[in-house]
């Protein structure tokens, strides 16, 4: 079984132009480089309510991927204050040729404020 583990923290924003994106910043530490390295994820939003909705992600690049998560989370005068984010289902790469590889994904945490993450910004 092929099982990664990795510290990592995703920093969400909405963006106030592309309404129905929520933009995310994934920060992960290198081990080979010894450095946080990041890379942009912008989630489009399937469908829910503002503190309990589906976000699908598709990454294009050398090859493409995706997947769909879940937010859950407690909201303060419409602002998100604290919830969990997790992986539903498995995920897919597809590369330049067409040849797809598929299978489980599990990603989850909690939302916190970013002056409470415990890594460098």
């Amino acid at each position: 079984m092929d099982r990664e583990t990795t510290g990592a923290y995703l920093r969400l924003s909405w963006d106030p132009n592309q309404q129905g994106v929520l933009q995310g910043e994934l920060h992960q530490y290198d081990t080979q480089s010894s450095q946080w390295v990041s890379d942009s994820l912008p989630l489009q939003v399937i469908g829910g309510t503002p503190s309990d909705f589906l976000c699908w992600v598709q990454v294009k690049g050398d090859f493409t991927s995706g997947f769909v998560v879940s937010i859950r989370g407690k909201a303060n005068n419409g602002v998100m204050k604290n919830g969990t984010i997790k992986t539903l289902g498995g995920y897919y790469f597809e590369n330049s040729s067409g040849h797809m590889k598929a299978g489980k994904i599990t990603i989850s945490g909690t939302l916190v404020p970013e002056a409470k993450v415990p890594v460098p910004k």
